[in-house]
């Protein structure tokens, strides 16, 4: 479950959120702006590739594995890295990526930064609606 706080992609704030989650659950191909996900506890694989290569689904990530990971060519396969408590992972603007929660009892954080310029600069502002947010 990510329970997430957000505005716009056109808005300078960040999209902020935390993740809870259950073990096989995860996200399908997706891309979005540039984001980082710090995991606090538990293990988390990410598969990612470079806007070129990027795709949408709605394939579970597990089906994906299953199905359509093992058919890839070696040469046509994404990076895949995986994540560790206490590790911060940076996903690229308009890289696309996968990843799966390989425990349960996973919990972090994540941060999207919808403009890089900007939203360094607007963390915590009071022009930032969701800074002071409770929900």
């Amino acid at each position: 479950m990510l329970i997430s706080f957000s505005l716009s992609h056109t808005h300078t704030c960040p999209r902020a959120g935390t993740l809870a989650s259950a073990g096989w659950s995860g996200a399908p191909h997706h891309t979005h702006s540039s984001a980082i996900n710090l995991l606090v506890s538990g293990e988390k694989r990410w598969w990612i590739v470079p806007p070129r290569e990027a795709i949408f689904s709605r394939k579970h990530v597990a089906a994906w594995l299953e199905e359509d990971l093992p058919e890839l060519r070696a040469e046509d396969r994404p990076l895949e890295c995986v994540q560790r408590a206490g590790d911060l992972f940076y996903v690229p603007d308009d890289w696309g990526h996968a990843a799966v929660n390989l425990e349960d009892d996973i919990f972090g954080f994540t941060m999207e930064l919808t403009d890089r310029r900007a939203t360094l600069a607007n963390l915590g502002a009071n022009d930032c609606p969701q800074a002071n947010s409770t929900t």
